[in-house]
């Protein structure tokens, strides 16, 4: 197959996998069958252009669907965003030249963190190529990107090396991720637990981790909690765990719908419901035969765990930001609505769709969603986010100052509760 029979192949597989899977919140199938035969015209002349080139024409295309979790890209140069890739939340702000990427947020343990970029630092440029906005930068897993960072306005700017891990397989989509669950008891007993991702598509040792987690701030006697989501991209079932931790009982909290399932009209009382992660690998076998053999539609609701009562119910803070998303968001969404936390930082970006990698011809993949998610009232808020109880941004003033305006609300708030 030459390169010309390559991309052709490309681009019907594309058209096909979206006329037959993709999720559209809003859209008919009549309008994503007449969206998907314009791709062809659409990239006629870029049959012959670089990976890179091909792949921006496709993305360009894709983002016309309007809906979140859409992406092409080719395996051997697959530009991952920071948050993703060095654990580093990048937000543009007006500086006295215009406009600047800075640092908003950190992941603790993450290849930024660690190699000495803090908040409020300016990232001036990428291997050598100016970072100005609006086009965020990009870093690729397994290699080594220079990095040039400035401090202070005033200051000498310096170069910072940061080397990135490889792609697992198992990464859906690639990322780069320290420890999800880090924790700290800050005084007049409140404890705060940061949750970077959720690894894993059941979710086992996350919430095994995080109810280890949970003991231990307890057995030190705190009786309130922050959970930090900020920066979190989302992941797998584990959402579940801290949902189940915020209220005593069993009580819905969402479901998802395929196209089949909202075509069928089902809701959270018709389809499959999921009340429990397993908590051996016995329960992870029959969880696999259930959704592998019994339950194959990936339309599912979920039900909080029953945990009982906790000290720090009614006295809880959930930090979010604009990088709060998917299974992260479900959590602010969940806990907003049902008022059981005070949700502090800025409103969240509303990109709750569950999505897959496809593997296409010549090493490229697509990700594209299948389900969407709706609240237990029918809900739907891809496109809307949460907006929090305490809506605080961060200034570039505060960030070149070392601050962290949104922890410092939040523990403003605890120490009233």
């Amino acid at each position: 197959m030459n390169g010309q029979e390559e991309r052709a192949a490309i681009v019907q597989n594309i058209e096909e996998l979206i006329v037959k899977s993709l999720f559209h919140p809003w859209w008919s199938l009549k309008e994503v069958e007449a969206k998907a035969a314009t791709l062809r015209d659409s990239v006629l002349d870029f049959q012959n252009a670089s990976n890179e080139q091909f792949a921006q024409k496709v993305n360009s295309w894709l983002s016309e669907f309007g809906i979140s979790h859409m992406s092409f890209f080719h395996v051997s140069g697959r530009q991952v965003p920071p948050q993703l890739s060095i654990g580093a939340d990048l937000r543009a702000f007006r500086n006295g030249d215009g406009y600047g990427w800075y640092v908003q947020h950190l992941t603790q343990g993450g290849v930024a963190e660690q190699s000495g970029i803090r908040l409020g630092d300016a990232v001036l440029s990428v291997n050598g190529k100016s970072a100005a906005p609006p086009q965020e930068p990009r870093f690729q897993l397994g290699k080594t990107h220079e990095v040039v960072i400035q401090s202070d306005r005033d200051a000498d700017s310096r170069v910072v090396k940061l080397d990135l891990p490889s792609a697992t397989e198992k990464d859906r989509p690639p990322m780069s991720m320290p420890k999800p669950i880090s924790h700290e008891i800050l005084p007049e007993q409140i404890g705060l637990i940061r949750v970077a991702t959720f690894p894993g598509a059941v979710g086992f040792d996350f919430a095994r981790s995080f109810d280890q987690t949970v003991a231990m701030l307890k057995a030190a006697g705190c009786n309130r909690l922050m959970i930090d989501l900020r920066g979190n991209p989302g992941g797998g079932l584990g959402s579940l765990r801290i949902m189940s931790y915020l209220v005593p009982d069993r009580r819905p909290t969402g479901y998802s719908l395929t196209r089949k399932g909202r075509a069928s009209g089902r809701s959270i009382n018709t389809v499959t419901p999921i009340n429990r992660i397993p908590d051996h690998k016995l329960g992870l076998w029959a969880m696999a035969l259930r959704f592998g053999l019994m339950h194959r539609d990936r339309s599912l609701g979920l039900w909080t765990e029953s945990l009982g009562k906790q000290p720090f119910h009614g006295r809880t803070i959930l930090l979010v930001d604009e990088f709060t998303r998917s299974a992260a968001e479900m959590i602010a969404a969940f806990a907003s609505k049902s008022k059981i936390a005070t949700v502090v930082g800025s409103q969240t970006p509303g990109q709750v769709l569950g999505a897959a990698n496809f593997k296409l011809p010549g090493e490229y993949r697509l990700r594209i969603p299948l389900t969407g998610w709706y609240m237990w009232d029918d809900e739907l808020i891809e496109g809307k986010g949460v907006v929090p109880d305490l809506l605080i941004k961060p200034t570039l003033e505060t960030l070149r100052n070392g601050r962290d305006v949104q922890m410092e609300t939040a523990l403003e708030t605890a120490r009233t509760l």
